[in-house]
Order: C-alpha cells, then sequence, then structure tokens
C-alpha cells in the first residue's frame, strides 16, 4: 500500500507540472499574438521552448536516474553532493561560456534580432 501511495505521490507532483506548463502556455498564447503582429515573430517562443528542453536534456545528463540508482547502493547524501556539485560546476561553465558568446549562438540558431530572448530563456 506504501509503493501504491509513493507511485500516486509522484505521479501527482510530475503530472500537475506538466499539466501546469501547459495551462500557462495555452493561457499566454492571447499574449502572445497580441504582441507578436507578424507570425515570423511568433515563431520565435516555440523554438527557443524546444532549444530549452533539448539543453535541459544535455546539461542534466541523465543525472536524475543516477541519483535514484547510485541512492541505493551508497549512502544518499553523498551521492546527493556528488550529484549536485557535478551538475553546478558543469552549468557554470556552461553558462560562462554561453553568455561570453551570445552573438554567436544567436547567429548560429539563426535568431540574431532576438538576442535578448535567448538571453531570457
Amino acid at each position: 500500500m506504501s509503493q501504491l501511495k509513493a507511485f500516486v505521490g509522484q505521479t501527482a507532483v510530475y503530472g500537475l507540472s506538466t499539466i501546469l506548463a501547459r495551462i500557462i502556455n495555452y493561457c499566454l498564447t492571447p499574449l502572445y499574438l497580441y504582441i507578436f503582429k507578424d507570425p515570423k515573430d511568433f515563431s520565435v517562443i516555440p523554438q527557443l521552448f524546444a532549444y530549452t528542453a533539448f539543453f535541459n536534456v544535455l546539461l542534466t545528463y541523465g543525472m536524475e536516474t543516477a541519483f535514484f540508482y547510485f541512492s541505493r547502493k551508497f549512502e544518499r547524501q553523498n551521492v546527493y553532493n556528488t550529484a549536485l556539485s557535478s551538475l553546478l560546476v558543469s552549468t557554470a561553465i556552461f553558462l560562462i561560456i554561453f553568455l561570453l558568446n551570445l552573438s554567436v549562438f544567436s547567429s548560429y540558431l539563426r535568431l540574431e534580432n532576438h538576442v535578448n530572448y535567448i538571453l531570457w530563456m
């Protein structure tokens, strides 16, 4: 019974965040359409969301799966500290490189006119 409670709780947490994100996106669509008169400008938003999802997976390098796997074999606090420190260091390095080369990344993504959108995302 406790496993079922844990499963339902985890499903609610992960499912609720997904549903909430989609509701927010649905509610923001009229605002986007009002602000971005040209459809070409509106297409930037889904493109940036796609890049965000890709970089989210890339920068976490499957750490959530590794954490759950190794936390059963080793002391949980040590696993957590190792995972957190490696994620912080690699993300900081990526962020520094990204910010120093923002114009290069924006031209590579063909978003030279929307550098501020990339920075905000």
